[in-house]
């Protein structure tokens, strides 16, 4: 496993959600901690360890695997799920699959959408600068940020692409959205908007390397990107956007987005990101 030194605080931004990297803790906590016999991290020990990343701890419990905690943190109205091993020295996230059936333990907070974002202009979308998946005079819209290098994006793109396949109807226009905690995302969705091309858009999410087109215009694409994004408080990837400006963050598999674009704007889901 990969471990890097933990980044300064303001370098932590939000993919996803809390989407941490692998980061090496100093915390002064001897690694010899027996994971048969590790004790329980309190809330205050947990707030203390985390606060470089100015965190507040809502819960802490024993993972599904030996030698991890799960904490659940809020920060800017997001909740995430952190994994601290016993030691105290390390922290983690993601998905942890049960080998036996290769099924992902289920964890309900680990992708939560985040509360009270403002509504999107719709209208100024740089759709210019997007890449549309599915069927462009579709009367369905979906409108994507995203970022190349975010597990979850990549996640999301896979069930975007079985979406366009059973929703013949729906146009989903791909934002490419580097974030800072992703430094090689910049060139990497400079290369694509470069050549504006579908083919390069998968290659893409699928690890491929792109080469970008002799020319700026990629970069004046993504550029209005990034502006729009951030002028609308857009923080985090991957973030959804409906058709009435409605933003939801965080993947989503191909039937919860079926059920998203199909239902009502008013419906349940919609309601809980407005209050």
């Amino acid at each position: 496993m990969f471990v890097m030194r933990i980044l300064p605080k303001w370098i932590f931004l939000t993919c996803a959600f809390l989407a941490l990297p692998v980061f090496a803790m100093s915390a002064g906590v001897s690694s010899s901690c027996v994971i048969d016999k590790c004790p329980m991290m309190s809330l205050d020990e947990a707030s203390a360890l985390l606060k470089p990343l100015n965190l507040k701890i809502k819960s802490v419990k024993y993972s599904p695997v030996k030698g991890l905690f799960e904490v659940v943190a809020e920060r800017d109205g997001v909740e995430g799920i952190i994994f601290v091993d016993c030691a105290r020295q390390h922290l983690m996230q993601g998905v942890i699959t049960d080998a036996r059936n290769i099924k992902a333990t289920p964890l309900k907070k680990t992708h939560l959408r985040q509360k009270n974002l403002p509504i999107v202009d719709i209208k100024k979308l740089p759709l210019e600068s997007s890449i549309i998946m599915g069927n462009p005079v579709g009367s369905k819209k979906l409108y994507v940020f995203t970022d190349p290098d975010c597990p979850y994006c990549r996640q999301l793109h896979s069930e975007l692409i079985k979406l366009e396949k059973r929703l013949p109807d729906v146009a989903i226009y791909i934002f490419l959205y580097p974030q800072l905690m992703h430094p090689a995302a910049f060139d990497k969705s400079r290369a694509v908007l470069s050549g504006m091309k579908r083919s390069d858009l998968d290659h893409l999410f699928m690890g491929k390397e792109i080469s970008a087109l002799p020319t700026d215009a990629g970069t004046a694409k993504l550029n209005s990107i990034i502006r729009f994004a951030k002028s609308q408080k857009i923080k985090g990837t991957p973030a959804l956007v409906l058709h009435d400006g409605v933003a939801l963050v965080g993947t989503k598999d191909v039937d919860a987005l079926i059920n998203m674009l199909k239902s009502n704007p008013n419906s349940a889901e919609t309601k809980e990101v407005r209050k």
